[in-house]
Formats: structure tokens, sequence, C-alpha cells
């Protein structure tokens, strides 16, 4: 971690998958389109609308303010805040459930809120997709859940990535970086200061693009049938439907 800090964007990942975070990293200065799923891309747009301050004109909500907390080594953004309610508001793409780390992140904006000199009356989540609400207790109104959260930044801080075994193959297989676990730097040889597949392997990496292609097959077909007719009907090259996965 950065300076010993945790982002507040990593409390979720790291209760999902504490080697998520390590790949975060080492995907960092990558397009997030070449290793997303559509869902986070779409996830992402939400909180664009935020970031660029598209939410509110009044002057009484703050959105996309960088925060700090001292006190638990936390920095990040805030999603919404209302200076004349009080509310400290997280946005998501779609809710179905409301995830402990969910909660752990608004946990985090609002001890660092209230370092700041805010005052935080209430906090709550917003589910973009079907405009619904969920109220959440306030860190002092659910000890048992502070304590976690708590254990949670303590977990982040004392993590050792070379100790760790993930005993969850399910979540394995929903990761959005499991093709990459299949990619090793010594497959490679590197000349003219780029990386070249050596021949010996060639038939390891056909077997694992012919696995991505065949479990998309068909989304591959219906993206070369919308480009094509793109392309016919002449229209500029923003309009292409882009292949999103």
């Amino acid at each position: 971690m950065e300076e010993g800090l945790i982002r507040i964007s990593e409390i979720n990942d790291f209760i999902f998958c504490p080697i998520s975070i390590y790949f975060h990293k080492l995907m960092g200065n990558l397009d997030t389109i070449y290793y997303h799923t559509e869902k986070q891309i779409q996830g992402s747009h939400v909180h664009e609308i935020i970031d660029h301050n598209k939410y509110s004109t009044s002057k009484n909500i703050i959105t996309s303010m960088d925060v700090y907390s001292d006190e638990y080594g936390l920095v990040g953004k805030i999603d919404i805040y209302n200076m004349e309610t009080g509310e400290l508001i997280e946005r998501k793409k779609h809710v179905n459930k409301i995830y402990d780390g969910y909660i752990f992140q608004l946990y985090a904006q609002y001890f660092a809120l209230i370092e700041m000199g805010y005052e935080v009356k209430k906090i709550s989540i917003i589910s973009h997709d079907d405009n619904k609400k969920y109220n959440i207790n306030l860190p002092h109104k659910n000890l048992e859940y502070l304590q976690k959260f708590k254990d949670t930044i303590f977990n982040i801080k004392t993590f050792k990535m070379d100790l760790y075994k993930q005993t969850n193959v399910e979540k394995c297989k929903n990761c959005i970086y499991e093709c990459i676990n299949q990619i090793s730097e010594k497959d490679f040889k590197v000349m003219n200061k780029k990386y070249i597949l050596k021949w010996e392997n060639n038939k390891k990496y056909v077997q694992i693009f012919s696995q991505a292609i065949n479990e998309y097959n068909e989304d591959i077909f219906m993206f070369i049938q919308k480009f094509y007719r793109s392309y016919v009907k002449g229209k500029d090259i923003s309009q292409y439907e882009k292949f999103i996965f």
C-alpha cells in the first residue's frame, strides 16, 4: 500500500479476495476495457456522473471530494454528501444485496468526513438501476459491524500475500483476472524491447484463447454483425459497437 495508506475503494475488493488488490495495482496502467467486466464498466459510468459534478448543481451537495482518515490510515473519495441534511450517500450501479464491503466503504468515508470536521447524521446506499435507497445504521449504532470494520482494516494492514491461499474456487472462477493467472512471463522472450511468445508455448496459448473464444462465440458473432452494419451505414467510428465481456 502506498505510504501505508489504504484506499477506501480497495476495502470491498479485499473482502472478496485479498489478492485482487495486487492485480489492481499490477493492471493500473492498462485501459480497464481490457480486463473489466461489463458490469464493472457500467458501474464506473455511474461514478463518472458524480466525478464530473453532474449529479446536482445545489451548493449544499458535495460530490467526489477527496477524504482522509488519520485514525484508520484511509484515503479516497466520497460519492455524495449533503451538507444541509448531513447525509452521506454511496451510489452503486445495481444493488440486490447489501454486502459487508459496501457498508465498510461507507464507514470509511464516514470516519474520514468526521475527522475533517463535517457532521454526518445518516449514511445510505442508492441503487442506480432501480433508484432504490438502503439506509445504513451509523457505526456507533451497530457495534458488531463497527468491530468487523476495524478488524477488516487491521487485516488489510497486516496482510501477507505469500502466506495467503484462496480456498473458495468459485471466487477464482468469477475473478476478472483469471485469464491473467494463466499467462506467465517465462513463456516469452524479449526481443527489441518486445515480448515474443516462445514457439514451444504456442499450444498452451492457443488453448487459452480458444477457450475464451468458445465461451463468447455468440457474443463475438453479434459484435461482428453489428460492427459490419455500422460500417455499411457509414457511422462515425465513435458510434461503432464495442466488444465488452
